[in-house]
């Protein structure tokens, strides 16, 4: 994953950008797996760090990064407002993190490739009768991939999509 992100982004500022991002969705991945929660431990210094960068080193589109904050964090809250849970609270929080780090175009990116992958995963585990509709499943994981990608080729799929209808 690192060595994709250097590929892609050697020697701009959004290197250490995705430096800092990817390191959350990694630990946030393997400690969502082994303990079923994303600890804060791992997603309140990211956004730290993620908002000094905002501020010191690329100071544009601040507001981009905030309505990404608001989107990330606040479409999952309101799932697990009216769902009665659904999502948890690291994952709403991890969610915020990926909106702050992306912005608005590629968060809804994420999170659209996230509950995807979720969602296919979830169901062949069902058909496989690995686990039953009641359930749950680590939504980090697939957090970090819909992340990732939008990080890497978000663009590039926007484009695309787009592309279609222009």
């Amino acid at each position: 994953t690192f060595i994709l992100a250097f590929m892609k982004f050697e020697g701009t500022t959004d290197l250490l950008y995705s430096m800092t991002l990817i390191p959350c969705l990694i630990l946030s991945t393997f400690i969502d797996l082994e303990y079923g929660i994303i600890p804060d431990k791992v997603v309140i210094p990211t956004l730290i760090l993620g908002i000094i960068f905002n501020i010191i080193v690329l100071p544009i589109n601040f507001l981009d990064h905030i309505l990404g904050f608001i989107m990330g964090g606040g479409l999952p809250l309101l799932i697990a407002i009216f769902f009665r849970g659904g999502i948890g609270g690291g994952d709403i929080k991890l969610l915020a993190v990926v909106g702050w780090f992306l912005g608005l175009k590629l968060t809804c990116l994420s999170l659209l490739l996230s509950f995807l992958s979720a969602g296919f995963v979830g169901l062949m585990l069902m058909v496989l009768k690995i686990k039953g509709i009641k359930d749950t499943i680590p939504f980090g994981p697939f957090i970090a991939l819909g992340s990732f990608i939008s990080l890497l080729v978000g663009e590039e799929i926007i484009a695309w999509y787009l592309g279609l209808f222009f």
